[in-house]
């Protein structure tokens, strides 16, 4: 009599060498106008009646400033105040400033989060450079904070290519383009159904471009030029396109 011990451990395979073939009759072919159990109108009432304690992480020996989200805050400091005030387009836009408006001055430590895809961030305390204290991803400034004064705060985004791991099946030959903390992607409502032919050229050059318009429209893209892989066919020729344009398409006869 065989054991079950022994009978599993003979047929033993290793879980990452299987390719899954995953089934999602559950899923809906459509977009649905509504659910039965929507998450998203609550999860945004969450967050927002909590963003403030995403942006802020107050410490005895430090305020750790995470998000450069706009907002007014007064947090409270040993037996006084600290209030402050962050402005900008980030996003967006490089430049992130933080003004003090505190009408008694405050002894405190100001701990700014340098973000990973940033290289090379520059911080000055009123036009005056600040010393590269970093610990952990944050910038740490001590100093007797008092009314006026001002923390600018420059993240410089130039775009780069992403490149997937070639030993990972599904990211061989994918690459993505990144700008600041936002990753962009190409969509079949603005390029078409044959993502999958379109390519992005190794030499392809970016320009970022700008467009004004209220809150939550406001954009800034990185903008290149791709081409199709070429078929089989004669009839097929190549097409360009944009990561937000919508692309020409190759007509039939």
């Amino acid at each position: 009599m065989v054991s079950t011990s022994s009978t599993l451990t003979r047929w033993e395979v290793h879980p990452k060498s299987l390719k899954f073939n995953h089934i999602y009759d559950h899923v809906k072919p459509v977009r649905q106008r509504w659910f039965g159990c929507a998450c998203c109108p609550p999860n945004i009432a969450r967050v927002l009646t909590s963003l403030g304690h995403y942006i802020y992480t107050p410490h005895d020996d430090a305020l750790y400033i995470n998000l450069y989200v706009g907002n007014s805050a007064e947090i409270p400091v040993g037996d006084g105040t600290l209030r402050l005030r962050i402005s900008g387009n980030y996003p967006w836009q490089e430049q992130v400033k933080i003004t003090i408006d505190s009408s008694t001055p405050v002894s405190h430590t100001l701990a700014l989060r340098l973000p990973d895809w940033c290289d090379k961030p520059q911080v000055t305390l009123n036009d005056v450079p600040v010393a590269q204290d970093v610990r952990k991803g944050y910038l740490h400034i001590s100093h007797r904070w008092q009314e006026g004064d001002t923390l600018l705060l420059t993240l410089p985004m130039p775009v780069r290519r992403i490149y997937g791991n070639p030993l990972v099946r599904h990211q061989a030959g994918q690459v993505a383009v990144q700008r600041g903390p936002l990753v962009y992607c190409l969509e079949q409502a603005d390029n078409g159904e044959q993502l999958h032919n379109l390519q992005l050229p190794r030499h392809a050059r970016f320009s970022v471009f700008g467009r004004q318009r209220d809150f939550l429209l406001t954009r800034r893209f990185s903008r290149h030029q791709a081409i199709s892989k070429p078929r089989k066919t004669p009839k097929t020729r190549r097409c360009g396109v944009t990561i937000v344009r919508r692309p020409c398409v190759s007509r039939r006869p």
